[in-house]
Order: structure tokens, then C-alpha cells, then sequence
């Protein structure tokens, strides 16, 4: 039980480190995770809005002009460029976020260590600790990507398609949003039986090892 506070300690810390990166440097942060999400809108669900546009003119006129046409396909074009040009923009500014936050952590992380007394270090080993201490500032570049390509760029135009869908029928985005949510409470304990049931090795491997150490110390003392 002890342990299992600690660990959760521990990733509210890592969590609110983490956190404190994004509030240092707010409008990067924006920059970096809202112009992909938009970016992703622009190109992959305004082109197919625009094509339904052009079909809707096609059957109800039964033809179609080449000046009207023109406009439409240079709309679509226009739209997918933009949103190109809004994700390298994301992905520069996400760059230049991953490399001002880690350099910080990197020094929070060290700063920390310094304070910590003699005890701490006689029980610890030095090496392990320094990489624990990079492990930690890396690990931001890798929670920020997490965000980016899972969430964000996810959850924005989900919530896009909702309002476009809401449009045509309620009953749509409603039955969307009902999978969407039956999908995660099925999920969730699915993920934490894998988390537990992955600890639960990594316990036995390591008392494998000690005990297979063990017998191997008693066999070279003999």
C-alpha cells in the first residue's frame, strides 16, 4: 500500500512538472497543440465537405460548369494546403516546446538531486540515478507527442464531425458520442488489468533473479 502511494506521488509530481512547462511557455503550448488539431480538419474533413458540394450541385442541376467547378476544387485545394501548413507550424513550435521544457527539467531534475543528503546517495546508485534524471526530462518529449498525436488531434475534429453531423440528424453524433463512450468504460478496466498483470511480472522476474543470484552466490562461496 505504501509503495502504491508513492508511486502515485510520484506521477502527480512528474505530472505537475510536466505541467508547469506548458504554463512557462502558454503560447507555444497553444501553438503547438491547437494548430495540428485545426490543421487536421482542414485536411481531412473540409475536402469531403467540399466533394458532397459539388455532387449536391451535379444532381440537382444534373450538370455542372467548369467555372463552377473550378471554384469549389480550388477551395478543396486551398483547404488542404492550409491545413499542411498549419501542422508545420504545430510541429515547429512543438519542437521548439519539447526543447525549452526538457533543458528545464534537466535542471529541476539535477537541482533536486543536489539537495538530497548523504543517506540518499549511499542507498542509491549514482549511475542509475543520473539516468533516472534524464529518463525523467526525456520523457516529457514523449508525453507531449502522446498529447499531440492522441489527443488533440483526435478530440477536435471529433468534436467538429459532431456539430457537422449534428446539422443533418441529432441521432448521429449522439450514437458517435455513445460508442465513443461505451468504447472507453470497456476499455478502462481492460487497461488496468494489463498494468497490474505487467507489475505482477516485473515483481516475479525481479525474485527470479535474486533468487537465482542467491544460488549462484552459495555455489562460488563454496
Amino acid at each position: 500500500m505504501n509503495k502504491q502511494i508513492i508511486t502515485r506521488q510520484a506521477v502527480n509530481q512528474v505530472l505537475s512538472d510536466y505541467w508547469r512547462q506548458y504554463r512557462t511557455h502558454p503560447w507555444i503550448a497553444i501553438a503547438a497543440f491547437f494548430t495540428p488539431a485545426i490543421g487536421s480538419i482542414f485536411v481531412f474533413f473540409v475536402p469531403p465537405l467540399i466533394v458532397a458540394k459539388i455532387i449536391n450541385i451535379f444532381i440537382e442541376q444534373n450538370e455542372i460548369s467548369l467555372s463552377t467547378a473550378g471554384v469549389y476544387i480550388a477551395l478543396l485545394g486551398g483547404s488542404w494546403l492550409f491545413g499542411e501548413i498549419l501542422w508545420r507550424v504545430g510541429l515547429h513550435y512543438l519542437i521548439k516546446l519539447e526543447a525549452r521544457g526538457i533543458n528545464n527539467l534537466c535542471k529541476t531534475a539535477f537541482q533536486r538531486l543536489m539537495k538530497r543528503d548523504y543517506d540518499f546517495y549511499a542507498n542509491n546508485f549514482v549511475g542509475s540515478l543520473s539516468k533516472k534524471a534524464m529518463a525523467f526530462s526525456r520523457s516529457f518529449e514523449i508525453f507531449s507527442d502522446t498529447m499531440l498525436f492522441n489527443i488533440t488531434t483526435n478530440i477536435f475534429p471529433i468534436i467538429f464531425a459532431v456539430v457537422i453531423l449534428w446539422t443533418y440528424s441529432p441521432w448521429i453524433p449522439l450514437v458517435l458520442i455513445f460508442w465513443i463512450a461505451l468504447t472507453i468504460i470497456i476499455a478502462l478496466p481492460i487497461v488496468r488489468f494489463a498494468d497490474q498483470y505487467s507489475g505482477r511480472q516485473i515483481v516475479c522476474q525481479r525474485k527470479t533473479r535474486i533468487r537465482y543470484l542467491r544460488q549462484l552466490r552459495k555455489r562460488l562461496c563454496r
